[in-house]
């Protein structure tokens, strides 16, 4: 009744049902209320010996629409290990590929966290969202302090609100690994510490060498390495304004709509010579009540006030890291697309003779005053 090409596609389906039976009962099937999700993993350095301490935070999902956060530590003789062994106190299997927080201890960051981004770099389950940073303290007390909020991507959430509407540079694990691996810049992540009331908090940015910690600076430096390398939307700086009669707080608030920096060479043998030209539109927020802000003038005067301050500071900061031999900003970068000689050893030999010459332009485009 189907006729020989009938019959022949009848036997063509069923061979292809049965090639496909196991390969669909191959894989080996999870449910969520019976595994661990590692959603933010910590690295530690401990004692004399250097004992590698690893810790997560784990997200519990046993019951629907809620979430207990639980924390895992373990000790381990290398970086390399810490789903086996964190596996040792487990009666759950252990996953990770939504994991979307890593932080290292100060003391781990200061030996070299090169291993672990080595890593990173090569496992295909991990997020390109990924955030990493560095403890002042450690990551297992960061993590114990985020306990109390039941939510295990809660560091994660700070780091993007901060580089979004606060002074921190935009990062992911893309940005952090291209920062590591190019030869024309150096790796910074965003650094936090337990407050007196043991809550977390972001205060500014860690800087590396190559690997290792070196440093780090406050929020209010971050914001002159938000404007060197990107779109400063939203950050904010506070001015002082010594001329005005308030008897407190004679300062004015200042908070940048968008700004726009761009690097020329002028000189590319010693001593290195860089102009910075900045471009910006900022909003006054804040200012003491006896300034107006009503005519041309004030305002030009204020404008002028705010681009010195600004100068001033993000020179100093490029001395800063040329003094530390670090380059966050990719100035060996720019140098090297203008330069076809450009040679990394040569060049950061030379780096801490660079002269940065800043220029910025602001304009205020919105006004506000506080009584």
């Amino acid at each position: 009744m189907f006729g020989r090409f009938g019959l022949q596609r009848i036997g063509v389906s069923a061979l292809f049902l049965l090639l496909l039976a196991p390969l669909c009962s191959c894989g080996t099937p999870t449910v969520i209320n019976r595994i661990k999700l590692i959603q933010a993993a910590g690295y530690d350095l401990k004692g004399q010996e250097e004992e590698i301490r690893v810790s997560a935070l784990v997200g519990d999902y046993k019951e629907k629409e809620k979430t207990n956060v639980q924390l895992m530590e373990e000790r381990s003789s290398n970086s390399f290990d810490m789903i086996p062994v964190l596996s040792e106190e487990s009666n759950d299997p252990i996953q990770y590929g939504q994991m979307r927080m890593m932080v290292f201890g100060q003391d781990y960051a200061k030996r070299g966290i090169g291993p672990v981004l080595n890593i990173l770099a090569r496992d295909v389950k991990i997020s390109s969202r990924l955030k990493l940073a560095v403890s002042s303290s450690t990551a297992t007390e960061l993590f114990k302090a985020c306990e109390n909020t039941q939510e295990p991507l809660y560091l994660m959430r700070m780091i993007e609100q901060n580089s979004k509407y606060a002074n921190l540079p935009i990062q992911n694990l893309h940005k952090t690994l291209y920062n590591y691996y190019d030869e024309g810049r150096d790796l910074f992540l965003p650094s936090f510490k337990v407050d007196a009331e043991q809550q977390p908090r972001i205060d500014g940015l860690a800087l590396f060498d190559g690997d290792r910690w070196i440093g780090k600076v406050g929020n209010d430096q971050a914001l002159w390495l938000k404007i060197l390398i990107e779109d400063a939307k939203n950050g904010s700086f506070v001015i002082p304004i010594p001329h005005s009669s308030a008897r407190v707080d004679k300062v004015a608030l200042i908070r940048f709509a968008s700004s726009r920096t761009t690097f020329k060479a002028s000189s590319i043998s010693k001593p290195l010579g860089l102009n910075v030209h900045i471009e910006g539109q900022v909003i006054v927020k804040n200012i003491p009540g006896d300034l107006k802000l009503v005519n041309k003038v004030e305002v030009e005067k204020l404008e002028d006030e705010m681009e010195q301050y600004v100068a001033a500071r993000i020179d100093r900061f490029i001395r800063y890291c040329c003094s530390k031999h670090i380059d966050p900003a990719g100035i060996g970068d720019f140098f090297r697309s203008t330069d076809r000689k450009w040679n990394p050893q040569a060049f950061y030999a030379v780096y801490p003779s660079l002269t940065p010459k800043v220029t910025v332009h602001l304009k205020i485009i919105q006004c506000g005053r506080q009584d």
